[in-house]
């Protein structure tokens, strides 16, 4: 078993697809679902810091392409219990949105945004004022649904 198949965080990535880094949209659905799956509880290790399309792990960036190049990722890695249930929580949270990287992008940005205790009107409206600033192509709407959805999961 190589580091590839015993990182936790690589495991969950793995199960929504072929890592393929070739489009940037799918490097950038897997920095945001491994963000989400690392904020959900996932052991990965990963650091995370804004940058313009949301949260962002340059040494996850760097694992997953290292991976591709050593061919770590061609085979299924059985996903253990713990894995599945963070698997399941973001199928629960993301929906159909799961493939697509507009909303990958906004949840995963909103969920970096909002504080990490119970958010009161102001919080909501910070982080709506917040994300109209730096991802004006989401509607308020779209952003006070997504505070709504992750606050369920977080709260």
């Amino acid at each position: 078993m190589s580091i590839y198949d015993e990182n936790q965080l690589l495991r969950i990535l793995r199960s929504f697809g072929e890592i393929n880094l070739e489009y940037f949209n799918s490097r950038l659905r897997f920095q945001k679902l491994g963000y989400l799956a690392q904020e959900m509880g996932a052991d990965g290790g990963f650091p995370y810091s804004w940058y313009l399309r949301g949260p962002y792990s340059s040494s996850l960036s760097n694992t997953l392409f290292m991976g591709v190049e050593v061919d770590a990722f061609k085979e299924n890695v059985p996903l253990k219990e713990s894995d599945k249930k963070i698997v399941s929580r973001l199928t629960n949270l993301l929906g159909k949105g799961i493939d697509k990287p507009d909303t990958l992008e906004l949840f995963a940005s909103v969920w970096y945004l909002m504080p990490s205790r119970k958010m009161s009107g102001n919080d909501v409206d910070s982080t709506v004022e917040i994300m109209k600033a730096h991802k004006p192509q989401y509607t308020p709407n779209q952003v006070k649904d997504a505070i709504k959805k992750i606050s369920e999961f977080r709260y």
